[in-house]
């Protein structure tokens, strides 16, 4: 059977398949920029927000294991553009939101904190560890890499503390901060102005004496925090191990130094914690690739 169409209503279908292909053209080139602006967003985002997806998946995991409240102080490297604005490392922001978590868990309810910190300002990470010692239950901190300087002092003040395998903590010497690019150890300073010069302005000793300061400020604070624990005595002697700049402010004290200088630390970390330390966003060079149960080869790239 045939069927016949006559001109006119051939014209119109035409004239509607045109219309019909304007109107997909025009959403297609309209789709374009949203592509575009799709593909920048994931560039940005993706790797930001696939971290932070897995490291609360692991925290998680780890909060189900124990028994108490998990608190994360971690800071790590830009692993985009916008992480560039972040700072980090502990600020007023981070013990505010640390003192938070602190005041909304029960003062009977144990806590653990994920430590992973180069350290940062002294007044936010005294506060935080002023606000663990008076916590009535259990504290444990957790350190799967490092918490240097700021982040030791956290440490200090938990009730346990668990190193890595290969986990550094670090010394508690204070910096003097001056401007925006120099800063200065203050046992350095002290130890500069002991060296006579008559040339010296009165600026250098202003700076002189503020370091002196610190360096008194610190040694009490520590030895407050560490009392309760090992004894006034050999707290003040361990923070004036700690806060003399007997190292530069670098140095890394790994589980046997920490033993040796009276820390009291173990190395019994979970693998749920090195879990939530391998999902951390990293702009790092080094390419891992775990290998199969039957190759012995992993490939393995450095690049300076």
């Amino acid at each position: 059977m045939e069927i016949s169409l006559s001109p006119e209503l051939m014209a119109l279908f035409e004239k509607l398949i045109g219309t019909i292909t304007k109107v997909q053209f025009q959403y297609m080139a309209a789709l374009i920029p949203a592509l575009v602006f799709f593909v920048i967003y994931l560039f940005i985002f993706y790797k930001p927000l696939s971290a932070r997806f897995r490291v609360w998946w692991h925290t998680r995991q780890l909060s189900k294991s124990v028994n108490g409240s998990v608190i994360r102080l971690v800071h790590s490297q830009p692993a985009s553009l916008l992480d560039i604005f972040k700072m980090p490392m502990i600020s007023l922001d981070d013990s505010y939101k640390v003192l938070q978590a602190l005041r909304d868990t029960p003062s009977n309810k144990p806590i653990h904190l994920v430590l992973h910190t180069p350290g940062g300002m002294v007044i936010a990470a005294e506060q935080i560890a002023r606000a663990l010692k008076a916590h009535r239950g259990e504290t444990h901190a957790y350190i799967p890499q490092y918490a240097m300087s700021g982040g030791t002092l956290v440490a200090l003040a938990c009730s346990k503390i668990h190193l890595g395998r290969d986990a550094l903590l670090g010394p508690l010497d204070p910096q003097l901060q001056i401007g925006l690019f120099d800063q200065y150890p203050c046992a350095s300073l002290v130890k500069a102005l002991a060296v006579e010069n008559a040339n010296r302005d009165d600026k250098t000793l202003v700076y002189g004496d503020v370091a002196k300061k610190a360096i008194v400020q610190m040694k009490t604070t520590v030895a407050e925090i560490l009392g309760s624990k090992i004894g006034d005595e050999k707290a003040t002697e361990l923070a004036g191990k700690l806060c003399d700049g007997n190292w530069t402010h670098d140095y890394g004290i790994n589980y046997e130094r920490a033993c040796s200088l009276g820390i009291p630390v173990d190395n019994d970390l979970p693998d749920k914690v090195y879990k939530i330390a391998d999902a951390l966003p990293s702009s790092a060079s080094a390419q891992y690739r775990k290998p199969k149960k039957d190759n012995g080869a992993t490939p393995l790239r450095i690049t300076l």
